[in-house]
């Protein structure tokens, strides 16, 4: 997703920068780090509506799969080694799957902690300026 040109905000990887000289900058500024608070609530909506998708196709094959074999002695135990094998790799995809979408999102939440503590400092300096 591409953010929003800025005027006063700067993203920079993980690194955000606020440079505004005057009041009626700050002001501005503010109202960009509130845009961009939004677009990265946007991107973190995205990222959990595609994990929830990945985990719901999941859920609906292990739903769907029939039952594990029973007895049957060895030749029971050697299909149902197979049956667990298949089952844990399944599994395995799935964690695979979500890890780049959940470490994208963490990186996301760090963003949106980053802006509302920046929001924070910057209100601060206006009301200091007003008064």
């Amino acid at each position: 997703m591409n953010l929003t040109p800025s005027k006063f905000v700067k993203i920079e990887g993980t690194k955000i920068t606020v440079e505004a000289k005057g009041l009626a900058e700050a002001k501005l500024a503010l109202k960009e780090l509130k845009l961009k608070k939004k677009e990265f609530a946007l991107l973190k909506k995205n990222l959990n509506a595609q994990q929830k998708e990945l985990r719901a196709e999941h859920t609906h094959a292990v739903r769907s799969r029939g039952s594990m074999v029973r007895g049957g002695g060895k030749l029971g135990g050697f299909i149902r080694f197979f049956q667990r094998a298949s089952r844990d790799g399944e599994r395995a995809t799935l964690a695979r799957n979500l890890k780049p979408l959940e470490s994208r999102r963490q990186d996301v939440d760090a963003m949106i902690s980053t802006i509302e503590s920046i929001i924070i400092k910057v209100e601060a300096a206006i009301l200091k300026g007003e008064g």
